[in-house]
């Protein structure tokens, strides 16, 4: 595909102009996410704990795993958040702002290390052009999306803010020696302390000299020993940047990571060609985003056919063809493919995933779709077409089909955004393209729950009830939900059904820290313990359900409990209690503070009806208008 490069098109070809250009681009299509609200994980790792709100800055608040039960430690987007949140509170707009911030200066530094890359395969001339065509790639790609428009996606862009830095310090040889060293080991602290893919970056490195430097006429281990010894500085303070990470990490973590491989993991995903398979899938969202973007992608669970086997079987030639054009040709491209290769490499399923069986998510795609922009542009598509003997009408037609491709991407980005603005968004269409799969089905459900659409989880779960004929235990805790929100008493019976699942100790005590236990558990234990104040007046089950709530639930993350427990002890007219503990509450910040409170007093109100339909003993914060925590 051969395009006019003259120097008359001032946009493309002019550095700055161009910058401008895709900033205003970054802006324009993400803009409107400061409107959106904090959703998915949002929940569990900021807004349900207040920590980051509250607590004073420690480097134990900053490495606390992000997500119960996992080992991801990444402080220095922690430390975004933290100064974020001590400066103006939770606030989605500042965040969604944020984001939107560093994925421009992502936009920025693809372009730069593109026109970096470029100058030793093309000429002057095209440079500008083609490095400004990578980078607008890279912006409007919809697989960017998840990343950008939601805000934990920070973890992703941040780290891909290291690795591109300092890449593009590497390759920005007529730097300082030392600035240049510098500027390398600060950008790979910034991807280490931002994501685990941080540790990524050396060989990414490697793969960037060789894409520029290496010598087509000399072997791969010439070039390899010759890198190493002119950028002897850069490894040798990388290596120490390495171990010191480990060490830290075990250190901070009591690990390394949480979830261990054995032989019997990697006989079921080689048997299975997951890897290979998950390499493809990425491949097709890359060329193909129309039809790949969503929330979900589960793993196949049905028995491999000969079309999966063939495009295996294809997915791992065109592997081959890539190292062999690398590693013996010296070809740019195949080393940027190489790079793009090694940024979605931890999340391939070589090593044990935490991301709720699906074989891949969007955000992953964040740093390696820079390189594979990067690579598409670097491509000798005139060489390569004329060795087929294309016809300049040919190309031609290619290149409006290439321009066809970026109009659909910039279609599908926009129309994908929004599904990002809420919980019930987010969740609707995957639920609608994968009603049986659990995860999907209960984050629907959540974001029904959440925006008060009763009757939308009412008819899921009617649906399900008809074709199965019972609820499975995730499903029953929604429905239970679901009646007490309705003010249906029979919300108990669901709960106290759910509770007969758990796990027990031979004295029948439930084991509320068991492995084995729902991840909503504490969810359930004080949901339980609401219903059973509101509809049996049981205050003694009810406040030993939340306390062991509380306990599951652990420092920072216990204000959705206590509220609820300052209704139980209102109710049992343990006043002096009650005020301590909702005074303590008012003086801390929590995202839903008044709807909370808002809930704890429409609790109390409840049982006071109850106990005067029943003719029990009112407490004395039933015989007043509620004055609560004077």
């Amino acid at each position: 595909m051969k395009f006019d490069f003259e120097s008359k098109n001032r946009l493309l070809n002019n550095r700055y102009l161009s910058s401008i250009f895709l900033a205003i681009v970054c802006v324009l299509l993400y803009g409107r996410t400061l409107g959106y609200s904090y959703v998915w994980d949002d929940v569990s790792i900021f807004l349900n704990k207040n920590s980051l709100v509250v607590d004073p800055l420690s480097w134990n608040l900053l490495t606390t795993p992000i997500l119960p039960n996992t080992s991801y430690m990444r402080p220095l987007v922690m430390l975004t958040w933290w100064l974020e949140f001590k400066a103006v509170g939770q606030h989605p707009a500042l965040s969604h702002g944020i984001n939107v911030a560093i994925f421009s200066v992502n936009v920025l530094l693809v372009r730069a290390l593109a026109e970096r890359i470029l100058e030793s395969t093309k000429s002057q001339r095209s440079i500008q052009f083609l490095a400004t065509l990578a980078a607008l790639m890279y912006a409007i790609h919809p697989a960017l999306v998840e990343s950008v428009a939601w805000v934990s996606g920070r973890f992703d862009l941040l780290c891909t803010t290291g690795v591109l830095g300092a890449a593009w310090c590497f390759a920005k040889t007529d730097l300082s020696p030392w600035v240049r060293v510098l500027g390398v080991c600060l950008f790979t602290l910034i991807a280490l302390m931002s994501k685990e893919l941080g540790i990524v970056t050396p060989i990414i490195l490697v793969c960037i000299w060789m894409s520029m430097h290496s010598n087509s006429s000399e072997k791969f281990i010439v070039n390899f020993i010759h890198m190493l010894k002119v950028e002897r500085h850069i490894w040798i303070s990388l290596v120490f940047i390495l171990i010191s990470y480990f060490i830290i990490r075990d250190l901070s973590m009591s690990g390394i990571y949480h979830r261990s491989a054995n032989f019997e993991y990697y006989r079921q995903i080689l048997s299975s060609a997951l890897p290979i398979e998950t390499l493809q899938f990425y491949g097709r969202i890359f060329i193909f985003p129309l039809n790949y973007i969503d929330t979900f992608y589960p793993v196949r669970e049905t028995p491999a056919t000969f079309g999966i086997y063939l495009t295996n079987i294809v997915t791992i030639i065109l592997v081959l063809i890539v190292i062999f054009s690398a590693i013996r040709k010296m070809q740019t491209w195949a080393w940027l493919m190489i790079a793009a290769f090694v940024g979605i490499s931890l999340v391939l399923h070589l090593i044990p995933m935490t991301i709720a069986g699906n074989i891949a998510q969007d955000r992953f795609l964040t740093l390696p779709l820079a390189f594979l922009c990067i690579a598409v542009v670097s491509f000798p598509w005139d060489r390569f077409l004329n060795n087929f003997g294309v016809s300049s009408f040919l190309k031609g037609g290619l290149s409006v089909l290439f321009g066809a491709w970026l109009l659909i991407s910039l279609s599908v980005t926009l129309s994908a955004t929004p599904k990002w603005s809420s919980d019930l968004n987010l969740w609707r269409r995957a639920y609608q393209m994968q009603p049986n799969v659990l995860a999907v089905r209960m984050g629907y459900l959540y974001g029904t729950l959440a925006e008060g659409r009763l009757d939308l989880a009412r008819e899921v779960l009617e649906k399900l009830k008809e074709k199965n004929g019972g609820l499975g235990i995730a499903d029953q805790y929604f429905y239970a939900s679901l009646l007490l929100a309705e003010g249906d008493s029979e919300s108990v019976k669901y709960f106290e059904g759910i509770l007969l699942a758990f796990p027990k100790d031979k004295d029948g005590n439930l084991l509320p820290d068991s492995v084995k236990l729902p991840n909503f558990s504490e969810n359930v234990y004080s949901q339980y313990a609401r219903s059973k104040l509101i509809f049996d007046g049981d205050l003694s089950v009810a406040l030993r359900f939340i306390n062991d709530a509380q306990r599951i639930m652990g420092k920072g993350r216990q204000a959705y409990a206590a509220y609820t427990k300052v209704a139980i002890l209102y109710a049992m007219d343990d006043s002096v209690q009650a005020d301590l503990l909702l005074k303590k509450l008012r003086s801390e910040y929590h995202f839903d503070g008044e709807r909370l409170e808002d809930n704890m007093k429409s609790d109390i109100n409840a049982y006071c009806k109850l106990a005067r339909v029943r003719n029990m003993t009112s407490p004395k914060i039933c015989q007043t208008e509620l004055q609560l925590g004077k």
